[in-house]
């Protein structure tokens, strides 16, 4: 079960409960679901980055970052909410714009961290 906290209810999300989109801000590394005031308030001044990477592959360089998106990004309203993602900025055609988004911060940081690896290895020449 991801870990995330429902101000509204006062209890943990489970994907039952969950059925539509749904305004999340980041509370240590816990996601709580507010309401649009309180997100926008929280959003304009967070900092919403859990990791960042700098890698270079042949003549280019790989921008990855990892965010915490505050809104669910889980269309099909089953399961947990999706609402971190992980994106290659290059000038690498075959990996710019990539992107692998994660439903809790323990699964983004760690996705990250295998993003960063995988353009390691694969974008050697």
């Amino acid at each position: 079960m991801v870990g995330v906290f429902h101000a509204s209810t006062g209890g943990n999300v489970n994907a039952s409960q969950h059925d539509g989109p749904t305004h999340w801000i980041l509370v240590g590394q816990t996601p709580i679901a507010v309401g649009l005031t309180e997100w926008a308030r929280w959003f304009e001044y967070s900092d919403r980055v859990i990791s960042k990477a700098r890698v270079t592959a042949r003549s280019f360089t790989y921008e990855i970052s990892t965010v915490f998106l505050g809104v669910d990004y889980d269309f099909t309203g089953k399961g947990p909410p999706v609402l971190f993602e992980t994106m290659i900025f290059t000038d690498d055609e075959e990996w710019n714009g990539y992107e692998q988004r994660w439903r809790s911060y323990l699964e983004a940081k760690r996705g990250h961290h295998v993003v960063e690896i995988r353009v390691t290895l694969e974008a050697k020449p």
